[in-house]
């Protein structure tokens, strides 16, 4: 399966992209995540950044991690264990602030 594929029909992820750049942040420090397997099959695609840093620097995805390239999760993470999503609208009220922060920082990078 595709990462893409892999992303939205984990249980752990839901197509989550927080959640996915932590598997990937925990795949270049050789940490298991829900989609270690995926990502190892696309190894070579993902040794060209090198390192985490490299793959977010590339991506332009600096906005969702902090100085030190720890993500920056939209909803409260402690583990994979727990559900990924809350009741949609608790997730929509909680997750709005987090999207509305994201959206003012593309903005400023983007000069808007």
């Amino acid at each position: 399966m595709t990462i893409n594929g892999s992303r939205g029909l984990n249980r752990s992820i839901k197509d989550r992209f927080d959640l996915t750049l932590e598997c990937i942040r925990r795949f270049y420090i050789n940490k298991e995540s829900p989609l270690t397997e995926t990502f190892q099959r696309y190894a070579s695609f993902f040794n060209l950044f090198h390192d985490f840093g490299g793959y977010v620097d590339f991506f332009l995805l600096q906005d969702l991690v902090d100085d030190g390239y720890s993500v920056k999760f939209f909803l409260p993470f402690e583990s994979f264990n727990q559900p990924p999503l809350l009741e949609p609208f608790f997730a929509c009220q909680s997750l709005l602030p987090a999207f509305h922060q994201l959206a003012k920082q593309s903005d400023a990078h983007l000069g808007s």
